[in-house]
């Protein structure tokens, strides 16, 4: 609950004493946060077993999740910080608008810059045992976009035993084995502190996890989204973005063309002919 915000199995009816597997995954822009039974009985573990012994209804609990849009200035060039910075739903539109000084116009909306995380390690939701805790969300799916570069600022004491690193690999079997560690555009992978940098670009897989080098479950998932049709109009300002993850994105400045106009005139009238009056940019 509520509806559409995920999914659930193990519904169904079962002989007395049968091992039964629930399951909740949440759907894009939702997390799980626990199961509820008709007895009030909570759990926060997103799969778990029970044994069939009576009559029993659980509900699994979604929330929505929240992605960041960073909207990075250029002080130099604008009178005030460009507008549509913040936290959205997966999905919101965002109204991005700039406003540039005398003698610059505004160019276009383009993404590129840095999303940072505050990273430590803290004991899972569900008590089964540690786990990365990234903006104090115990191990969220994150949704990068290419063309933006996230840090992750491990706090140094409780990540310290934890080295961090990305992957291809979707299991875990042993931690300090690094299965399928990758490193292209990731700077002090199996970092103890941080910040852990990586660069998401069309190299980037579509799915990454990330994982602690001592340990199993203290990490989470990643998907990787193509930023396709992420503005409105990205030469129009102001301009709308729709949320599809945690995004950066910068505004573009030009100069303002100061034009000359040349005037050519032929003495008398009628004694020749010139040419190239006109107006010029300086």
């Amino acid at each position: 609950q509520p509806d559409n915000t995920g999914t659930v199995s193990g519904n169904g009816e079962y002989p007395f004493g049968h091992s039964v597997m629930l399951s909740a995954e949440p759907a894009p822009g939702y997390y799980f946060v626990k199961w509820v039974n008709d007895e009030g009985v909570e759990s926060y573990e997103q799969s778990f077993d029970i044994i069939s012994q009576k009559n029993l209804s659980y509900d699994a609990v979604f929330e929505k999740q929240t992605y960041k849009v960073q909207v990075l200035r250029n002080q130099e060039q604008e009178t005030e910080a460009p507008k549509g910075s913040g936290n959205y739903y997966l999905a919101d539109t965002v109204i991005l608008a700039a406003s540039p000084i005398d003698g610059f116009d505004f160019l276009e909306w383009s993404i590129g810059g840095n999303i940072d995380y505050n990273v430590l390690v803290g004991m899972r939701m569900d008590g089964l045992g540690p786990g990365f805790f990234i903006d104090i969300r115990d191990r969220p799916q994150l949704r990068f976009v290419r063309g933006v570069t996230y840090r992750f600022f491990l706090d140094g004491i409780s990540t310290a035993a934890h080295p961090f690193f990305f992957s291809t690999s979707t299991t875990q079997e042993n931690p300090d084995l690094f299965a399928g560690e990758f490193t292209e555009g990731v700077t002090n992978s199996r970092g103890g502190m941080g910040p852990v940098e990586i660069v998401v670009d069309e190299s980037t897989p579509n799915s990454l996890y990330y994982y602690s080098g001592s340990q199993l479950g203290v990490g989470g998932n990643i998907e990787v989204i193509d930023p396709v049709d992420l503005f409105s109009q990205p030469s129009t300002n102001p301009a709308s973005l729709t949320v599809i993850g945690d995004i950066a994105v910068h505004v573009l400045y030009r100069q303002t063309p100061i034009f000359h106009t040349l005037f050519l005139e032929a003495e008398p009238a009628n004694g020749g002919l010139v040419a190239g009056a006109g107006s010029y940019v300086h």
